[in-house]
């Protein structure tokens, strides 16, 4: 076998010249990827390489025997012929062990012409395509080198000449499956402040915002445990995805805050767990033109923080967005918000919550507060939508919220003070000056009729239970010391 190797190599090389020049080099192409990750392979996929002859003119035949290790994980798969021409010829024998333990492939390409008939410069000799397969471990590498690397050359002479080409080994890292910690964003132990800033790093990749391949979790879950994934195409970017989705987004945030001060290592088991101060990675500035559109949210479910988006296209083209605030459900203690925004599509992504352990879950409230000055145009503040809602629940789990409502505008005026709020148990009157200038809040039926329902009075919030209230329009009039404020609601 081994002397029917060596024969096809002789063909190409002794039969036609014995001249020997030492030169041009043997160039190793990736084709699967681009250039910026052409370093590394990945486990469960193929990756291909183009073999070309470079700085090679009048080229007719290139033959040569490659090498790779950690055959174990790596596995030659097929190749394609080069260009050599309509002629081109192309010998390949693979070997997958030997006593070196190391994979080999024998290749002989030629045009397939006579010297003096056909050449071609810097000729494509083969491509080769190898399989990773998913037991290949992270980290470890597979060097590909080459030995006898030999040319044929038409340099006028009747039989051509031999120029022994030079080669260096290419190294590829491979990426393999690792564990993750749900919320370890950077892996030293400890979900803690530096996690927070590494999915500030890493957010959109996954997306399609960011360039290179994501894979998601399976089962993935807000446990903290080990979790298996294929490593990214970015590294570390796999590690700032929390939630398993295959994506880096706001969402990621939430199961960072619910596995908060949590630890996998040994030096971390003593630390001070006690989380006083607020974490926010863009500081919003207000200003004396500034107003604050509280965002105000209701859910079935209770909740420890939120993540979504707010979007204000509808306010034009004179409103300045000066970021987002934190609200009131998660005010007077350590809180954590995140934002990201995109001025251009006029969106905000978000995450809010709290970071107390003595934090009581909520279900409504004002959760945030889109800070912009109006310009000189007419602001409608309803123009401000919610939208991607993902709720905490306190057992870790992620769950859809309905964008329910509209948000609210800080004004001085009367009729901008109050904003009515109307779900399937309750309505809610929304305040944001305050309770200490309303004298009383009643209810009518369609004929004029006093109802009777339980009012429960909060600091900006008067929430009425209508659960008992079966008429099918309300008449709310909310009564000040100089006017009162009327509204018709629909009993849903």
């Amino acid at each position: 076998m081994a002397k029917y190797k060596f024969i096809i190599l002789e063909v190409l090389i002794f039969a036609l010249c014995f001249t020997y020049t030492y030169s041009q080099s043997l160039k190793v192409i990736r084709t699967d990827v681009d250039s910026a990750r052409s370093g590394f392979v990945t486990a469960t996929y193929s990756f291909g390489i183009d073999i070309v002859a470079e700085g090679v003119t009048k080229c007719t035949g290139v033959t040569f025997e490659m090498r790779y290790d950690n055959f174990h994980y790596v596995k030659y798969s097929q190749w394609q012929p080069g260009a050599f021409g309509p002629k081109t010829t192309t010998a390949v024998i693979s070997e997958q062990d030997n006593p070196a333990h190391q994979g080999k492939v024998y290749v002989g390409a030629s045009s397939g012409e006579d010297i003096g008939n056909a050449s071609i410069d810097n000729p494509k000799v083969i491509h080769i395509d190898f399989v990773v397969i998913p037991d290949a471990p992270n980290s470890d590498t597979v060097i590909i080198s080459f030995d006898n690397v030999m040319a044929v050359i038409n340099d006028g002479s009747p039989n051509g000449k031999i120029i022994q080409l030079t080669t260096q080994p290419v190294t590829y890292i491979i990426h393999g499956f690792v564990d993750v910690w749900p919320g370890d964003a950077d892996t030293n132990g400890i979900v803690d402040i530096s996690d927070f800033a590494n999915i500030d790093l890493y957010l959109g990749y996954g997306t399609g915002l960011m360039p290179g391949r994501s894979f998601k979790r399976h089962d993935a879950s807000s446990l903290w445990q080990a979790q298996r994934v294929l490593l990214w195409d970015v590294p570390d970017a796999t590690f700032a995805d929390c939630d398993g989705n295959g994506e880096v987004t706001v969402t990621d945030v939430l199961i960072w805050k619910y596995n908060f001060f949590k630890t996998h290592s040994r030096a971390y088991q003593k630390i001070d767990k006690v989380q006083s101060v607020c974490l926010v990675n863009n500081e919003v500035k207000r200003t004396d033109k500034s107003i604050a559109i509280p965002v105000y949210l209701s859910s079935d479910k209770n909740f420890l923080g939120v993540a979504g988006r707010v979007s204000w296209a509808g306010l034009g083209s004179d409103v300045k967005v000066l970021g987002i605030d934190n609200g009131k459900i998660f005010s007077g203690q350590p809180y954590f918000l995140f934002t990201h925004i995109n001025k251009e599509q006029k969106y905000c992504d978000f995450a809010v919550g709290s970071l107390s352990d003595t934090f009581f879950p909520k279900n409504s409230g004002i959760i945030a507060y889109l800070i912009v000055e109006p310009g000189n145009g007419k602001f409608i503040d309803d123009n401000v939508k919610t939208d991607e809602l993902t709720g905490l629940s306190e057992t870790g789990e992620l769950f859809k919220i309905e964008p329910s409502v509209s948000a609210i505008s800080e004004q001085k005026s009367l009729e901008q003070n109050i904003k009515v709020f109307n779900n399937a148990d309750y309505i809610v009157l929304f305040f944001y000056q305050g309770l200490d200038g309303c004298e009383s809040v009643n209810i009518y039926d369609i004929m004029g009729r006093k109802l009777t329902a339980t009012l429960m009075r909060s600091e900006n919030e008067i929430i009425i239970d209508k659960t008992n209230l079966n008429t099918t329009l309300l008449l709310l009039n909310v009564s000040f010391k100089k006017c009162t404020k009327s509204f018709v609601i629909l009993n849903k």
